[in-house]
């Protein structure tokens, strides 16, 4: 018999008479050894919490699958701190929803991101910055999708913004002249600019991408006013105003195409409020979400395909550059 089991004894029946009655500090320590036995009854066991992980840890899994085999008191604590997070702003809130709804996720990266929430402060910018850090260790990790390799990919940019990724790769010395540059490609000859960007990444990190359904250029079934794309892809409203760069290009031969997950959505500064996992029941590849108030919805905005790869560069173009814009 254990000193629980006695203490047990000695709470539920008495002090047999035959031994002497423990002092009131006695009992007390006697009350709280019976707790502890009971709390760590209910809490899951060593062999149990490593199993639960082992099932996880290299599979794709939710959030829950993994953080269901954490003690007791790191559960509240993300769950506690990812609210202090949801109650900042609809983006914020809206990241918590797909945090929990991810399905594409190993069951290492959830860890990871379970460890940097439980070592970040009780505020929402430290929350936030330990999220974005350990998302980017993982970008890229999503399964395939299901597409041909010689799919005609499309991408939509606003001229700033890859000015500031050619400048950000020294290609030229600032913004400023790359957007200059860039500017003079538009409607150059696809040999041509092939040619002047055979080894320019086209992107920095990673490349968000679409395609057409039914085959051909990606962005034959969308009204090419910047407007429309903008709002099919559920791109940010930041920059709503100014036209974009529309890139149609080929993979590699051997890049992989992914789903995209939490991490390439929540692992830049700006993080996407227009962005939703692929359920469990999708096979082929991600979802756009395309903008969704009234105004945009009677327009009739569809959704488009979505996937997320490698940074390409120019000799992988398969169109000519080309600028849209809603005059």
């Amino acid at each position: 018999m254990d000193f629980a089991q006695k203490a047990w004894k000695v709470v539920a029946y008495g002090q047999p008479a035959a031994t002497q009655a423990p002092s009131t500090h006695r009992f007390q320590q006697l009350q709280w050894q019976l707790k502890e036995a009971r709390r760590l009854a209910r809490q899951p066991s060593i062999s149990a919490t490593f199993n639960n992980m082992s099932k996880s840890v290299d599979r794709y899994c939710k959030l829950s699958d993994v953080l269901s085999g954490r003690p007791p008191r790191e559960r509240v604590l993300v769950v506690e701190k990812l609210g202090i997070l949801s109650d900042c702003s609809p983006t914020d809130y809206q990241a918590r929803i797909n945090f929990e709804n991810e399905c594409r996720l190993l069951g290492t990266t959830w860890e990871r991101l379970i460890d940097a929430i439980l070592e970040a402060d009780f505020e929402a910018r430290s929350i936030r910055s330990a999220i974005r850090a350990t998302m980017r260790a993982f970008i890229l990790q999503g399964p395939p999708t299901r597409t041909a390799s010689t799919t005609v990919l499309g991408r939509a940019i606003t001229l700033s913004a890859m000015a500031r990724s050619f400048a950000a790769d020294r290609y030229f010395g600032t913004p400023s002249a790359a957007h200059s540059h860039i500017r003079s490609m538009r409607n150059k000859p696809l040999s041509y600019l092939r040619k002047l960007w055979t080894d320019l990444r086209l992107g920095r990190y990673l490349m968000w991408s679409t395609f057409n359904k039914n085959g051909g250029r990606p962005f034959a079934d969308v009204d090419e006013s910047a407007q429309r794309v903008r709002g099919s892809l559920g791109l940010s409203r930041i920059d709503q105003d100014l036209p974009l760069l529309l890139l149609e290009y080929l993979l590699p031969l051997g890049e992989i195409a992914r789903f995209p997950t939490v991490c390439e959505a929540y692992s830049g500064d700006d993080w996407i409020y227009y962005f939703r996992p692929a359920s469990d029941l999708e096979e082929d590849h991600g979802w756009t979400l395309p903008w969704d108030d009234s105004a945009e919805q009677s327009a009739g905005l569809k959704r488009k395909p979505e996937l997320v790869h490698l940074p390409i560069k120019g000799k992988q173009l398969a169109a000519a550059l080309r600028e849209i814009s809603d005059e």
